[in-house]
């Protein structure tokens, strides 16, 4: 369910915003997102509720992952909008899970069964079919 329920979303969040990305910037048009989705999400959970200790080390782990995971990945992902279609985009989409098994075999040295190692097989041939579909 949770699979279907991820695609779903990756087609809306593709598609919906080309009206709005046509009239204002892709930088506008996070930051308000973001800041609703923030405002939204604090409904369900206390922002300032954190568990551990924060401390200079935790506080630039959290900024880090705000800015280069999230903010920049989806300014990228509006932007390369204006250049490809939406199909295009959220093909190359699939590219990140491989992108992230690749980096942690390098720099984390993880280890992966084979099963996961033919889901990435999988998603890989999937890129390709549709490919060269097109």
């Amino acid at each position: 369910m949770a699979g279907i329920t991820s695609a779903l979303c990756c087609v809306f969040y593709t598609l919906q915003p080309r009206k709005v990305l046509s009239k204002y910037s892709s930088t506008n048009v996070m930051g308000w997102s973001m800041l609703f989705g923030g405002i939204f999400i604090s409904c369900f959970n206390n922002p300032l509720d954190i568990p551990g200790e924060i401390n200079l080390y935790t506080l630039s782990a959290i900024l880090s992952m705000i800015l280069f995971g999230t903010v920049l990945a989806f300014c990228f992902y509006l932007k390369s909008l204006d250049y490809l279609s939406p199909t295009e985009a959220s093909i190359l989409t699939v590219g990140e899970p491989l992108c992230s098994i690749i980096l942690s075999l390098i720099f984390l040295n993880v280890t992966f069964s084979s099963i996961e190692l033919m889901g990435a097989v999988l998603i890989l041939s999937t890129v390709f079919i549709l490919a060269k579909a097109k």
